[in-house]
């Protein structure tokens, strides 16, 4: 799985923050106006809270089946 530097788009602004440099991707999880990120830099990765208004990139993801 390759994920990219992609960036974010601020919510109140017409602006593409940290692109090249940090890559931000929406997980499943999430309540109201907030959704939980997988953030990512530098060999460092977290996850937090952040607004849905956000331009977060969505990749998806199947998770298998545990027998086949």
């Amino acid at each position: 799985l390759k994920l990219s530097f992609a960036g974010w788009r601020v919510w109140n602004k017409d602006v593409i923050a940290r692109s090249g440099t940090e890559g931000a991707y929406w997980t499943s999880t999430g309540q109201g106006s907030y959704g939980r990120i997988f953030h990512f830099y530098e060999g460092y990765m977290e996850t937090h809270h952040g607004y849905r208004a956000s331009g977060i990139s969505v990749r998806c993801i199947q998770a298998l089946p545990e027998e086949l």
